[in-house]
């Protein structure tokens, strides 16, 4: 009678990679950080926490090198982030480890995007879906555009997401294309201030699209606005980009400030669930 064992990894948890060395003749293992315990709705989590750049230096250029903790959709940029410990908070509402830094983009006029080209998380359908970032805005002389997606499915100028600031009334907004074809846009209550931290999430269950906002630093995320939609994110391959937006289908609205911690996730997560819920 033949036993039939268990299949187990020969490798710990935190080894990633290995490879045969032709010169000597061994095996080499790489060992990368452990990936935190994810969501089952998790699509896409970029934290900037693990992405092998000490505080003070920029991501190597044109390479895939800003982490997805998915593992899936790592993003790349040609630009001069910056990557500091200047964080919301050190603790979420999630058994990651602690967050310790964010990623700067310190050029007023031009963007200093981080973009995620040709992965999963592009082509991906969402017929429901809740985006969740942080961010602190040095200036809002123009519109400073967070997180988008790039693109133009329709004759809207509008791209299919951006989650953006005005210049105008110092709000923050969200234009979003519904699978209808429909252009959706909530905006906050209130004027955003500079030099402080918000949490913000966009939530749609494929038949309403919610904005929810909070300061860093306690509190509850407040509901900003709500809308109809039909269904979830328009279908389209574009890019998703950190740090700038998208107008009529040429990059616009450079991002000036910090960003941290965005997560997609394909389901509509309920606000006690948030990344900075219970008062961070």
């Amino acid at each position: 009678m033949t036993m039939s064992l268990p299949r187990r990894s020969l490798f710990p948890p935190a080894v990633r990679r290995a490879s045969w060395s032709r010169a000597t003749g061994f095996l080499i293992l790489v060992l990368l950080p452990a990936m935190p315990a994810l969501n089952a709705g998790t699509v896409a989590w970029w934290r900037f926490d693990n992405d092998g750049f000490a505080e003070g230096r920029s991501p190597t250029q044109r390479e895939d090198v800003v982490r997805d903790e998915t593992g899936a959709n790592p993003g790349r940029t040609t630009q001069s982030p910056v990557y500091t410990g200047n964080v919301p908070a050190a603790k979420l509402n999630h058994p990651a480890p602690a967050n310790k830094l964010s990623l700067q983009m310190n050029n007023p006029k031009k963007w200093e995007d981080v973009f995620i080209t040709k992965k999963p998380v592009c082509s991906l359908r969402l017929p429901a879906y809740t985006i969740e970032l942080s961010f602190q805005c040095a200036d809002m002389a123009m519109f400073r555009a967070m997180f988008a997606k790039d693109g133009k499915p329709t004759e809207s100028p509008a791209p299919p997401f951006v989650v953006k600031l005005s210049p105008r009334n110092r709000r923050l907004y969200v234009e979003t294309i519904d699978e209808a074809g429909q252009l959706r846009s909530l905006s906050s209550r209130a004027a955003v201030e500079t030099g402080v931290w918000y949490h913000l999430a966009v939530v749609n269950d494929g038949g309403q699209l919610a904005l929810y906002l909070k300061k860093a630093g306690g509190g509850a995320y407040q509901l900003q606005a709500k809308t109809s939609a039909e269904g979830g994110l328009i279908d389209s391959p574009g890019n998703w980009v950190i740090g700038r937006g998208m107008s009529d289908g040429k990059l616009a609205d450079p991002f000036y400030g910090y960003v941290d911690e965005i997560r997609i996730s394909d389901t509509a997560i309920p606000p006690a669930d948030f990344l900075a819920a219970d008062g961070r």
